[in-house]
């Protein structure tokens, strides 16, 4: 689940065999609205400073950046890919998204300003 600036909540579902993305306006009753479900698994959503809807598709590997007027006339930007089920995100108030991939024992970060992807924080150990 991640919070909006404007107060609107994000989640993810598994919707028949594809992951789903949804927007719900707690304000006047409103149902969740579908925004994207061509997601391979149950995708993770974090929202970036400037608003940008961050999310990880584990099954395809890819973390994608879509703008914040999907569905109608919004996009999805793949930003990074070959990764290993990434999960867990979270975006940093410069725009930095930090994320883990499965059974790495690390944390990676996708730098706002190069969007790079550099490692963070390793253990040898896992976490």
């Amino acid at each position: 689940i991640a919070h909006e600036a404007v107060g609107s909540l994000l989640f993810t579902t598994l919707q028949s065999s594809n992951g789903a993305l949804w927007r719900f306006k707690p304000a006047g009753g409103q149902k969740p609205v579908l925004l994207r479900e061509e997601f391979t698994g149950v995708p993770e959503v974090a929202v970036a400073p400037n608003d940008d809807i961050i999310v990880s598709d584990a099954g395809e590997g890819v973390i994608m950046r879509c703008s914040p007027g999907i569905p109608a006339g919004g996009s999805c930007t793949t930003i990074a890919s070959g990764l290993v089920k990434p999960r867990f995100l979270s975006v940093t108030a410069i725009g930095d998204i930090i994320f883990t991939e499965f059974l790495k024992s690390q944390i990676s970060r996708i730098s706002a300003l190069e969007n790079k992807i550099s490692v963070f924080a390793s253990s040898s150990n896992g976490f």
